[in-house]
């Protein structure tokens, strides 16, 4: 079970929870109701790493 954040363009953690598999994780990150320009991070041996980009709009 991995854990996952998501986090706004500034940093901030607005969502964190644990799932089976990184689809599981994805589909839960689509789902929060967040500003565009948030980032999905995993964590991967003690560190968070970026696994997936919500970009701002142009």
């Amino acid at each position: 079970m991995s854990k996952y954040q998501i986090r706004d363009a500034e940093g901030e953690v607005l969502a964190e929870d644990s799932f089976d598999t990184f689809d599981d994780a994805n589909v839960w990150a689509t789902q929060q109701e967040v500003e565009p320009g948030w980032t999905m991070f995993q964590q991967m041996g003690g560190e968070w790493v970026a696994a997936r980009h919500d970009p701002l709009p142009d």
